[in-house]
């Protein structure tokens, strides 16, 4: 049962990063600030010209294997480098694919 409830919540967790990165995108491209995704040691960061927007903190189950940073650039959305981002879940580890050009990723479960 225990493992089921941190499927759910690792599930919960994945679909409203999913969000905020594209609202993010959304973000650098309609203001034209500089608009950053921080996937931190225990939470998801939204940092819009240096100032914390919001903050997604992970399940208990979830960690990040290694801190990374993201920016997207303003007016074409474009996000600055490409790199995987690996989260590890107590029922699920996943990767988040970044790719150069307009803010595309994908997540994969491993």
């Amino acid at each position: 049962m225990h493992q089921l409830i941190s499927k759910i919540s690792e599930k919960e967790m994945i679909e409203q990063i999913k969000a905020d990165i594209y609202l993010a995108q959304t973000i650098a491209i309609t203001s034209k600030k500089r608009t950053e995704i921080i996937f931190k040691e225990d939470e998801f960061q939204v940092i819009i010209d240096g100032n914390v927007h919001y903050t997604e903190t992970y399940p208990p189950s979830m960690k990040i294997v290694q801190v990374e940073k993201f920016q997207f650039l303003p007016e074409s959305g474009h996000i600055n480098r490409f790199t995987t981002v690996f989260l590890n879940g107590g029922a699920q580890n996943y990767k988040w694919i970044f790719q150069i050009g307009k803010g595309r990723f994908r997540v994969e479960e491993t």
